[in-house]
């Protein structure tokens, strides 16, 4: 309802198949030691929606990305609208063979705001048969990405997504996968912050692949990064972001 005060768990069980976990308008809910998988092209893992805490911990999403169609997959997907604060936490868990990692998402009504922090995980496989591109207005669709950060919306209508990646692992084994390991946008007036510390980005190849692409649209959009330090980067992406000196890039 309106002002949700229901908690749930989910632990210790795997579902597979083509079907997920839906959490809509609830006070707290708890994803541990789960396994989610599935072979389908278009499939989110967890979606999450007008909910005010959600806790992801010690679990496994796996997909089966193909890489000849044109199928999206979502680990965890998080969107924010009408007024919603959404607070998501993402430990020790794993992530392989989807599209997408974690989208983290305005929905485009009201001021929604996600606060997520994504610690000790790891995101890998991820990739597209699509070189990446964004054409007019946002299409997270047209780039695989390990983290997708999208805020947006103008007058009224504003989306904050603030996230923190602390000790977490991006990478790709994915032969020409055409992929990031964060993506940020903004269509709009929104606002997209990031905090990382001790993570290691391991997806940009000097090529098709990139550690960080970063899209704007209209409006003005307001893009925060900032570095506690021993971030590892495989590329120079992310040099001009993460300048602390236990920062390294192009190794």
């Amino acid at each position: 309802g309106s002002s949700p005060s229901s908690e749930f768990t989910l632990q210790s069980f795997t579902m597979s198949g083509g079907g997920m976990v839906g959490v809509q308008e609830t006070y707290r809910s708890v994803l541990k030691d789960m396994e989610l998988e599935s072979a389908d092209d278009f499939w989110i893992g967890l979606e999450v929606e007008g909910s005010s805490q959600v806790d992801v911990l010690d679990s496994y999403f796996h997909g089966q990305l193909n890489m000849t169609g044109s199928g999206l997959s979502d680990a965890i997907h998080v969107v924010a609208n009408n007024s919603a604060e959404i607070d998501i936490n993402i430990e020790r868990t794993t992530i392989n063979q989807v599209t997408h990692g974690i989208v983290l998402r305005y929905g485009g009504s009201g001021t929604g705001n996600i606060n997520a922090l994504i610690r000790n995980t790891t995101i890998t496989g991820i990739g597209t048969p699509t070189t990446y591109s964004v054409g007019s207005g946002f299409d997270y669709g047209n780039s695989a990405a390990g983290i997708v950060a999208y805020g947006g919306g103008s007058g009224g209508s504003i989306g904050t997504v603030n996230y923190t990646t602390i000790n977490n692992t991006y990478s790709s084994k994915v032969p020409n996968n055409n992929a990031t390991a964060i993506f940020e946008a903004i269509d709009g007036d929104g606002q997209v912050s990031h905090t990382a510390q001790n993570d290691l980005y391991a997806i940009g190849n000097g090529s098709t692949s990139e550690n960080y692409r970063r899209y704007s649209g209209s409006g003005s959009p307001t893009f925060t990064t900032a570095s506690n330090g021993g971030n590892v980067s495989s590329d120079s992406t992310l040099s001009t972001l993460f300048t602390k000196t236990t920062d390294k890039h192009n190794l």
